[in-house]
């Protein structure tokens, strides 16, 4: 309460209302209580009344017993003297028989006596008096006479409260009619029966009263005490509350005013007659009045360049009752012209009649000037800025634009009335960048280069800058920044682009490099191979099956065999293999694979193939999308150590521009889907990104080459197809391949059966190997098949055979890269001068060195090393078939 009370003390516009309220309930308080205590006094006086009538009933009483007795008789004592004004009454005084003296007490006497007792006793103080008394003592005073005079008139009673003695005493006075008895004494002084004889007066003091009931004042004073404080606390708290309303209200009316009066817009209202009701101060200034009490009571009319336009606006107005946006001609005071912003609605009475308008309008005569301005630049400096490969635009004080060009509204990404409606001192992007300041500072002629800025334009476009500059420039208008901005957006997006490309082109370049080693291994490793594999067959045939050898013989070329399949990875991850093409159905290859990936995965793996039974043909080599499948299977099981879920998917699909737009490489059209999903641990992506690089392997030191998924994106990509992998850590992974698929009707995916007996022939065959193991191999393999082995270590020893050799020579079986001449010229040179002779060219090298040389042409007979009795015999088998006669013979390029 001591703090509302405060605030509203504080306020001086309630100080005065508060006080009044105040004064005002203390008043109406002290008036209640003052005529309860009047009341109460009353009633205190009235309790005396009674009692000063209690006192003279009693003297009544005593006086009439004695008056009909005709007096009493009292033993005579100091105090009870015979009453000298009854000496002439013979039997006043007698004396009993016992000798005692009595006296006649008449009524009075009895009275005057009795009023002295009761004087002593309790105070009363009680006087009998007549206007013609006996006794001296009898003489009424002042007061008393006044009183028997008014029982002469009739009044029965007298009541007062008098001073007495300097204290206020209640007297009552009631008259003593003559009665029969009392003629006996007062006969003599002319009274009759019923006439006012006199009275008795008794008089009792005030403040005995008071402090007698002084304590039945106690209550009402506590209640009045009370109702007085909650009644200032009520007065103090809705002052309070009223002073925190008048105050909120004043602040409110303060911030309105504020507003009102520092708002750069104008607000204005008129009345019905269309005359300026009130204005604010930006408004009357834009209308060319110093002050608004100038403007107040003019029409508004007066300040429309043209009134066919006012009345025009006042219909619309009057119809639409608020208009949005209107562009106004105006007419200042002085008569200058104007272009104003204006927004304005009517008012409306209660009838729904207009009964005015408010609005608010906004000069916009400089930046159209400025427009204009621009405008009239001259026409070579505005091709020039229009054209400037650089952003420029012209910033006025204020922060308002007053020129861009199309450079920068490209940059910006805005067009010409965006972009020159922004305040870039107020632009918050360029605040976040420190720009606004140094425009701010450049305006006091401070030039200035910001470098290399990464920024959002205010339509959302980020752009990279290499400079925003600055340059201030002083015209009749004042101070203004001229604006150069180098956008190099463009390039930062090209060198970022180039930067990944370049990345992608390192990776490429890494692995062709892998792939040139791969391929020039193998070809030393297949000339080794073929030499182990090679001579092993030759001893394993002429060995008995049963012979003790023959064991460490198997397990030679067992060993030779897996060497074989190393190289055989290594050339299909450097995509350099030869492959052996025909049209093959991917649902028929895995049917016939069914039953061996069933046994490979494991029966703590649960394996479902999902398939349709339309037949997914493509172009490929059917050995390598086996391995394919199989590498991939075998990733999975290993995936899931545990057991798991495993599923092997295939279908036709189409990929179309927008996978081509998020995989690059991807070329649209139909494709042979080959999916293969576990529910595998999963891998992040920085493993996803190198999953198929060769030698890279999550799995334990000496469980894994790290060429599995190597060799498996190398047969795909050899096939023009795409692979990729969608895996998250925990969830499983699933490696999609895509190949292009093959409208030619297939054939069957299932391997053909090879017969162990090997074909043998016989003629001559010419055998060309420069590596000796290779060529002695080749020349026993060739003998033990049937055939006659002519041997020659190069070229020219070759064709020396051929020129002075008169034997019939059936085939030439050639090496294909020879360090005099490569195997391609020598087929061709020994052909033109015995075109009868076949050729079937042999090598360890990889399809690309092949390629170089030439040895790729249709009809060519080829054998990849290592060398084996079964590859040699099935391949001189096919070369000495006879030829149809419309066909060339084998070796024909």
């Amino acid at each position: 309460m001591r703090s509302k009370l405060s605030d509203a003390v504080l306020d001086p516009i309630y100080r005065k209302y508060t006080l009044l309220a105040l004064l005002g309930w203390t008043l109406l308080v002290a008036l209640l209580l003052a005529y309860v205590i009047i009341e109460h006094r009353q009633q205190d006086i009235s309790i005396l009344a009674n009692q000063a009538r209690a006192s003279f009933s009693k003297d009544l009483l005593y006086r009439r017993w004695n008056a009909r007795l005709g007096g009493v008789y009292a033993p005579v004592s100091d105090e009870l003297r015979p009453n000298p004004y009854l000496a002439h009454v013979p039997e006043r005084d007698i004396t009993t028989s016992s000798g005692r003296k009595l006296t006649l007490v008449n009524p009075s006497y009895m009275t005057r006596q009795v009023h002295e007792l009761q004087l002593r006793d309790d105070g009363t103080v009680s006087h009998i008096t007549s206007l013609r008394p006996l006794r001296p003592e009898n003489a009424p005073d002042p007061w008393e006479r006044k009183a028997l005079e008014q029982f002469n008139r009739g009044d029965r009673e007298v009541v007062s409260v008098e001073q007495v003695g300097g204290e206020e005493h209640l007297r009552l006075m009631r008259p003593l009619r003559t009665e029969a008895p009392c003629l006996a004494c007062h006969a003599l002084q002319g009274y009759r029966v019923g006439d006012v004889l006199g009275g008795i007066s008794v008089t009792l003091p005030v403040k005995a009263g008071w402090l007698q009931h002084d304590k039945d004042l106690i209550e009402p004073l506590i209640v009045f005490g009370t109702m007085w404080l909650a009644g200032i606390a009520v007065i103090a708290a809705g002052s309070a509350k009223l002073s925190l309303r008048s105050r909120a209200l004043r602040d409110s009316e303060v911030r309105y005013r504020t507003l009102f009066d520092t708002i750069q817009d104008g607000i204005f209202q008129v009345d019905e007659q269309r005359n300026i009701r009130f204005i604010n101060p930006a408004g009357a200034r834009m209308l060319g009045y110093g002050r608004p009490d100038e403007a107040v009571g003019a029409p508004l009319s007066r300040h429309w360049q043209d009134y066919q336009d006012y009345v025009s606006y006042e219909n619309d107005l009057a119809k639409q009752k608020r208009l949005a946006l209107l562009l106004v001609n105006a007419v200042r005071l002085d008569g200058s012209r104007a272009i104003f912003e204006l927004t304005a609605r009517a008012l409306e009475s209660a009838d729904g009649a207009v009964s005015g308008q408010e609005g608010i309008f906004r000069d916009i005569t400089a930046r159209i000037e400025a427009g204009i301005k621009a405008q009239e630049l001259s026409k070579t400096m505005r091709e020039i800025l229009d054209h400037a490969p650089f952003g420029i635009y012209l910033v006025g004080e204020g922060g308002v634009i007053e020129y861009v060009n199309p450079a920068m509204l490209a940059i910006a990404g805005d067009n010409y009335e965006q972009f020159t409606e922004m305040n870039v001192l107020e632009f918050p992007n360029y605040r976040a960048i420190g720009l606004s300041d140094r425009i701010e500072k450049a305006f006091s002629g401070e030039y200035f280069r910001m470098e290399h800025i990464e920024y959002v334009s205010y339509f959302g476009n980020r752009r990279s800058i290499r400079n925003f500059i600055g340059i201030p420039i002083t015209e009749r208008g004042g101070r203004k920044v001229l604006m150069i901005v180098e956008d190099i957006t463009h390039r930062v997006t090209a060198e970022e682009r180039h930067e990944k490309l370049r990345e992608q082109l390192v990776q490429a370049q890494k692995i062709e490099s892998l792939g040139r080693l791969a391929g020039g291994v193998a070809h030393d490793f297949n000339n080794i191979l073929s030499a182990i594999i090679g001579y092993s067959d030759l001893a394993l045939r002429k060995l008995p099956e049963d012979a003790p050898v023959a064991k460490d013989i198997r397990i030679i070329r067992s060993s030779g065999e897996r060497a074989a399949q190393v190289a055989h990875q290594l050339l299909a991850f450097s995509r350099k293999q030869v492959l052996e093409m025909r049209i093959v159905d991917v649902n028929a290859l895995v049917a016939n694979l069914a039953k061996m990936l069933s046994r490979l995965i494991g029966e703590d793996i649960t394996f479902r193939i999902l398939n349709g039974t339309a037949a997914l043909n493509v172009h490929a080599d059917p050995t390598q999308v086996e391995q394919v499948i199989i590498n991939l299977m075998v990733n999975a099981r290993d995936a899931m150590p545990k057991g798991g879920e495993l599923i092997l998917e295939t279908g036709l699909t189409e990929l179309t521009e927008a996978d081509a737009q998020e995989h690059r490489e991807i070329v649209p059209g139909r494709y042979v889907r080959i999916a293969v999903t576990d529910t595998g641990v999963g891998m992040p992506k920085a493993v996803q990104d190198r999953i198929f690089e060769p030698f890279f392997t999550t799995k334990e030191i000496g469980k894994g080459t790290g060429l599995g998924l190597a060799t498996v994106y190398g047969i795909v990509k050899q096939h023009k197809g795409y692979i990729y992998v969608a895996s998250e850590p925990h969830k499983g992974s699933t490696f999609t391949v895509y190949l292009p698929t093959e409208m030619t009707a297939g054939v069957s995916g299932v391997r053909e059966e090879r017969s162990v007996e090997l074909p043998c022939g016989s003629g001559a065959v010419l055998v060309v190997e420069d590596d000796e193991s290779v060529r002695s191999l080749v020349g026993e393999m060739i003998g033990t098949l049937g055939y006659t082995p002519i041997i020659a270590r190069d070229s020219l020893e070759a064709l020396e055979i051929v020129e002075k050799d008169l034997r019939p020579i059936e085939l030439l079986l050639t090496d294909v890269v020879m360090p005099i001449m490569n195997g391609k010229d020598l087929s061709d040179l020994i052909r033109s001068k015995r075109p009868d002779i076949r050729t079937v060219f042999m090598s360890g090298y990889t399809e690309e060195v092949i390629s170089r040389h030439g040895m790729l042409d249709p009809g060519i007979l080829f054998i990849q090393k290592p060398v084996t009795p079964a590859k040699l015999a099935a391949k001189l088998s096919e070369a000495l078939q006879p030829v149809p006669r419309d066909q060339p013979s084998h070796g024909s390029s």
